[in-house]
C-alpha cells in the first residue's frame, strides 16, 4: 500500500507544490483523527479503569489471607521453583540467566 502510495505521488499529474499541499492537508486531517482518537481511548481506558479498579481492590482484600497462607507453605520450595523457572527461561527463550541476579 505505501509503494502504491509513493508511486502515485511520483507519478500524479499534479505540480510539486500541488502535490505538497495535498499532502499537508491529508496530514493535517488524518491528525486530527489521530488526535481524536487517542481522546476517545483515554477516555474509554479512564472509565474501563474506575469500574475494574474497585473489583481489582475486593479480590486483592479477599485473597490476601491466602496469599499469606501460601507464602508459608511454600518458602521451602522456593529455591528449587526459581531454579526450574530459570531453567525454563533459559531453555525456551534462550537467555542465559545464571549470571543475573536473583
Amino acid at each position: 500500500m505505501g509503494i502504491g502510495a509513493i508511486l502515485g505521488l511520483l507519478f500524479a499529474p499534479r505540480s510539486g507544490k500541488e502535490t505538497r499541499e495535498k499532502l499537508k492537508g491529508d496530514y493535517e486531517k488524518y491528525a486530527e483523527k489521530g488526535a481524536e482518537a487517542l481522546e476517545e481511548a483515554k477516555v474509554v481506558y479512564t472509565v474501563a479503569r474506575d469500574k475494574i479498579a474497585p473489583l481489582v481492590n475486593e479480590v486483592a482484600e479477599k485473597a490476601a489471607p491466602y496469599v499469606e497462607v501460601l507464602k508459608d507453605v511454600s518458602e521451602p520450595y522456593k529455591e528449587e521453583l526459581l531454579e526450574r523457572v530459570r531453567d525454563f527461561i533459559e531453555d525456551t527463550v534462550k537467555v542465559d540467566l545464571k549470571d543475573k541476579k536473583k
